[in-house]
């Protein structure tokens, strides 16, 4: 480390003190290293969470509701999505609950209905996990209301129903 004397002069001059700046400049450009280090990992971070989200994003509702439109078979009946919002369920549920009303939401199916003689509504809500012309990848993720099943456990299994193409 190199050192450093004040030699007084002879007229009395006041001398500035000399800047050492070998070290201050190596600081400044080892701060600027690592401010960028982090707006970079930062910057990458991002990206990786926006990229698979983006990839996995869902059309709007609009489009989604496009796509429902129509008959759906399952394991254990066809459901009739009609371009309206009524729903119809073949064959009936207990509680007969043949039809009710449907819409996409944020991404989400809501359906409504009532069951014979009941006084209110039953709803559900289905994050749609997949929709396409020909499969339709659902989870109920909330049920409301009368018949609403006892013990239920939420999100619900993955259900999985393929368009019903009509033939010619």
């Amino acid at each position: 480390m190199p050192v450093l004397r004040l030699v007084p002069s002879a007229s009395n001059d006041v001398i500035p003190a000399p800047k050492i700046t070998p070290n201050v400049l190596g600081n400044v450009n080892m701060t600027m290293l690592f401010k960028r280090f982090g707006l970079m990992s930062r910057t990458c971070l991002v990206a990786a969470v926006l990229v698979p989200a983006a990839a996995l994003a869902l059309p709007d509702d609009a489009a989604l509701t496009q796509l429902l439109v129509g008959t759906w078979h399952g394991p254990r009946h066809e459901t009739q999505y009609l371009a309206d919002g009524i729903w119809i369920l073949d064959p009936p549920d207990e509680g007969d609950n043949t039809r009710g009303k449907w819409r996409i939401e944020h991404g989400r199916l809501i359906e409504t209905w009532r069951f014979t003689d009941e006084t209110e509504d039953s709803s559900s809500v289905e994050e749609i996990i997949e929709l396409t012309d020909k499969i339709f990848k659902s989870r109920i993720i909330l049920q409301e209301g009368p018949g609403k099943p006892e013990g239920q456990v939420l999100p619900s299994e993955i259900f999985t129903v393929t368009r019903v193409t009509e033939k010619n």
